[in-house]
């Protein structure tokens, strides 16, 4: 290695190959190694193993100075390659390596050269990407995909071979201060391109900024075309790195990067990360431009550092070399203590699904960063198309296609609360949406735009993490995730589009993170509920679920009330009726029943009227003694409204989707009606009851018709129908119990789902038009619709042994250690990941298994490793992008040991 040339002799120049220079076979950098087979081969050489990004720019000692760089006047040859069945744009001669290991400069040479050899081509350069798990192979010549795969399939230390291709920035074109963003607050103001909104169509930032306005101790990244740095309304908010000093050209901090002051420039390999295209300065407003300034716009976040990370080049494109090493520094800096906790990914590329490891190297990248702590959001592309992997188009938009836990993919809405019609959707891949059509935020030169697409959408959800960071600077990825999906709003026009069904509200998001304590899960009675059960007993009780064990020492019927709104149907008037209770009881670690005490009204039931249960939070406390719906201090109230009708209610005219019977469901439980008739409506022998059920997440609906089993039996010979918002039925059932019918259907997103009930022979009425339909079975019936919603999608169970761990093998040199971990949870395990710490003198002599309660193993891992190998936070995870067969290997930032990253074989 050369000496560091110094300031006098300039900065020094990135290494790594690009469209616009390449360096010479001499001027290529000798990366240092982190792959055992080559430390001889290093130590040879001087070399010190050790940890530096393959985009290093000035590491002392480390680095050869390169050519200065000279900048093209037109835009990078692109190659269009038929590529697993379609024609993928990709930079001219450039393509991506997946490695199976870091792995030293010479080495990794030695094999590209062997590897151009096989591929029929000739070599030219090859360059570790990022953290070094990737590569981009120069060559002169065509390289075909068969040739590709054959080569792959030969070559052990190459995950996968794929063409450099490029992305695009996602946006809707569109023409051109804190009233006209309607996306913060919506007022019904008219927008330029949309016309006039629909109040309260919006993310709800007015109420959550009276949560908090965000912190600049909250850093998040924006990979995209760059931003301007000194736009009046963002230059306060751009993040600084305390550890460089600007203009020196030595790389202060030593992370690899001269000057990286305020971000770096993947494209052209530089410290200059300012904008020349506009997009990244208008996703950065979004964010976070400064609020409460008296200047333009304001931002999700009022107060954050954001991170230009310019991944396009000055033509638009961003190539894969450069998401790849934006990607990767945002997990070295992680690393090193910054807090990074999101990047937002406002760019995209469509490719069909068998396209197999089609942008591989940024899928392992994305989950590097997701494994260090990090967010990263993706806007879910401009198409216009359902991206979800089992839908009939067969293909999807990278990144926000990507099945990785922990990212999150946006669609946009436009101020009327509809998906907009240029967004793509997705029922599963797709998580939620937020504002994105014709949106105001920040543009190029200092001004302001109105701007559309899911590119604008995306960073309303980052900007929403930056404000659930601040306020919860621990929060996980996971728990992000599920907080921003159960916080949405349901809307009719996201149901079965999103998994949400529902948009973004940040002030919802922002009341669920900060709580601590316990919340009500499930409440019996549902919404609506006759006043005697399907068995014939009287409605006497009250039965409420939690989340979390409680203090059954602490609650009592003084915490509790009960209060009907009377004949004038309104709460807090003279007229309220206040329920007497007999007793509150702790029934089980998270179920409390209260009794009625109805011995003064009539039959001993309870008055048919609208009730409103209140549940005083100093009553319902956890184990750990934090308040229901708070933390420690204190929490709020849970207040929940029922409906008790009398049997026989007439519901007429309920026969068309507009007219239905609502039941609102705010938690699981179960609304009953009895004594309903089909045949006592207007439309005689065509009269069919619809039901209107709203949920604000996906669950398990279950509508139960009980006519010829009810006591005093029917004629009615049932037909029951689910429908989703538009009227598409999702399913249908003649009889299950006997002529009794019963439907039993798991919806993924939550929204408004409506029930139907007819008679049988009239099984293809329309919902929409009223007396459609054929002469049908007629009489009374009860109808049970019982809701069981989602309840968190992830379980973390922690087993921390402390300053005191235990001995492996437990005595001598041979033995078994094993431990349990307990989940007291009911529900289906589908999916097991397992994190490790272990420090062993040898790992090779190391078997690691997973036993379920069944008794059936898993093993993790199986005598692999060498002298000096530990397990440092290692995960398994079976949809882990390397197997234990390709000996994924990297070294641990925070030991000298090395880390493995594994998954179970299949097949």
């Amino acid at each position: 290695m050369v000496p560091h040339p110094g300031p006098a002799q300039g900065p020094q120049r990135d290494w790594q190959s690009h469209a616009c220079s390449r360096p010479s076979r001499e001027d290529i950098v000798k990366f240092r190694g982190f792959e055992e087979a080559s430390m001889a081969y290093a130590k040879n050489r001087q070399v010190r193993s050790g940890h530096t990004l393959a985009h290093a720019q000035g590491q002392a000692a480390s680095l050869e100075s390169l050519e200065p760089r000279t900048l093209m006047s037109s835009a990078p040859a692109l190659d269009s390659i038929a590529w697993n069945g379609r024609e993928v744009e990709a930079i001219s001669g450039s393509w991506i390596l997946t490695l199976d290991r870091q792995m030293t400069t010479p080495l990794l040479e030695l094999r590209a050269r062997s590897l151009a050899r096989s591929l029929g081509v000739g070599f030219d350069s090859v360059s570790p990407l990022g953290l070094g798990y990737a590569a981009e192979l120069r060559v002169t010549g065509a390289v075909l995909q068969h040739s590709a795969e054959r080569a792959d399939r030969a070559s052990r230390w190459v995950d996968a071979i794929e063409p450099n291709s490029v992305a695009r920035v996602s946006r809707v074109p569109n023409d051109p201060f804190f009233t006209q963003q309607w996306q913060l607050e919506n007022t019904g103001q008219n927008v330029p391109g949309s016309g006039p909104g629909t109040i309260g169509a919006d993310s709800s930032l007015v109420q959550a900024w009276d949560i908090t306005t965000g912190s600049a101790g909250v850093i998040v990244a924006v990979i995209d075309t760059g931003v301007q740095l000194d736009h009046p309304d963002l230059a306060a908010n751009i993040w600084r790195n305390p550890g460089e000093i600007a203009g020196n050209g030595i790389d202060d901090d030593g992370n690899g990067f001269v000057d990286d002051v305020r971000g770096w420039d993947f494209a052209n390999l530089d410290n200059d990360a300012s904008d020349d295209q506009g997009h990244g300065t208008s996703v950065a407003g979004t964010i976070g431009a400064v609020g409460n300034n008296g200047i333009g716009v304001s931002g999700v976040a009022w107060t954050v550092s954001l991170l230009p990370l310019k991944a396009s080049d000055q033509f638009g494109l961003l190539p894969l070399s450069a998401t790849v090493g934006s990607i990767d520094y945002l997990t070295m800096m992680r690393g090193r203590g910054h807090n990074i906790v999101a990047a937002n990914a406002s760019y995209g590329t469509f490719a069909p699904l068998e396209a197999g490891a089609f942008r591989q190297a940024e899928r392992d990248a994305i989950v590097r960063f997701i494994n260090s702590g990090g967010t990263f959001v993706a806007s879910a592309g401009n198409d216009g198309q359902d991206i979800d992997p089992v839908d009939e188009q067969d293909r999807t938009a990278f990144p926000a296609g990507y099945d990785i836990p922990g990212l999150i993919s946006v669609a946009a809405t436009d101020n009327n609360d509809a998906l907009a019609s240029f967004s793509n959707y997705g029922r599963q891949g797709v998580d939620l949406a937020a504002p994105g059509a014709n949106v105001r935020t920040t543009a190029l030169g200092g001004g302001y735009t109105y701007i559309s697409g899911t590119s604008f959408s995306a960073p309303m959800v980052t900007g929403a993490v930056a404000l659930l960071r601040t306020v919860r600077p621990d929060a996980s990825g996971e728990e992000l995730r599920r907080v921003l999906i159960e916080s949405s709003d349901p809307l009719p026009s996201l149901q079965t589009k999103v998994v949400s069904g529902g948009r973004l509200n940040v002030a919802e998001a922002l009341r669920i993170i900060g709580l601590d304590g316990p919340v009500v899960t499930s409440i019996a009675p549902g919404p609506v509920t006759g006043q005697v059960g399907a068995d014939g007993s009287a409605i006497s009780r009250v039965t409420v679920t939690f989340n979390r064990d409680l203090n059954g020492s602490l609650i009592d019927a003084g915490f509790v009330s009960l209060v009907g709104d009377g004949t004038d149907n309104t709460f807090g008037t003279g007229d309220d009726r206040t329920i007497p209770l007999g007793s509150v009881t702790l029934t089980g670690p998270r179920t409390v029943t209260i009794q009625l005490n109805l011995q003064s009204f009539l039959q001993q039931r309870l008055p048919v009227d609208r009730y409103r249960l209140t549940l005083n939070p100093a009553g319902f406390r956890d184990t750990d003694g934090n308040f229901l719906n708070g933390d420690a201090v204190s929490g709020t109230p849970e207040v929940y409204d029922f409906l008790v009708v009398s049997p026989a209610t007439p519901f007429e005219p309920n026969d068309s989707l507009g007219q239905a019977t609502p039941a609102s469901f705010s938690a699981s439980g179960s609304a009953s009606f009895t004594g309903l008739t089909i045949g006592d409506g207007v439309r005689a022998g065509l009269d069919v009851d619809l039901f209107k059920v709203t949920i604000p997440r996906g669950g398990l609906i279950r509508a139960s018709v009980i006519a010829q089993n009810r006591l005093g039996g029917s004629e009615l010979d049932s037909y029951v129908r689910l429908f989703d918002a538009f009227g598409q039925e999702l399913a249908s059932n003649d009889q299950f119990n006997g002529a009794d019918a019963l439907v039993d259907y798991f919806v993924s997103t939550g929204g408004i789902y409506y029930v139907g009930v007819s008679g049988f022979g009239n099984a293809s009425y329309n919902p929409n038009a009223p007396g459609s339909g054929q002469t049908q079975s007629t009489g009374v019936y009860d109808l049970l619709l019982e809701v069981e919603l989602i309840q968190e999608d992830r379980v973390t169970l922690a087993q921390d042994f402390g300053d005191d761990p235990p001995r492996l093998p437990p005595q001598g040199t041979q033995g078994t250690l094993s431990d349990s971990l307990v989940f007291n949870d009911a529900r289906s395990i589908r999916d097991v990941n397992v994190r490790v710490d272990i420090d062993h003198d040898y790992t090779s002599d190391l078997r690691i298994s997973l036993i379920s309660p069944q008794g059936t193993e898993v093993v993790l891992a199986n005598r692999r490793g060498g002298d000096g190998n530990d397990y440092t936070r290692t995960l398994f995870d079976d949809e882990a992008t390397k197997t234990i067969a390709r000996r994924a290997w990297r070294r641990s930032p925070a030991r000298s040991g090395l880390r493995r990253r594994c998954r179970r074989s299949t097949g």
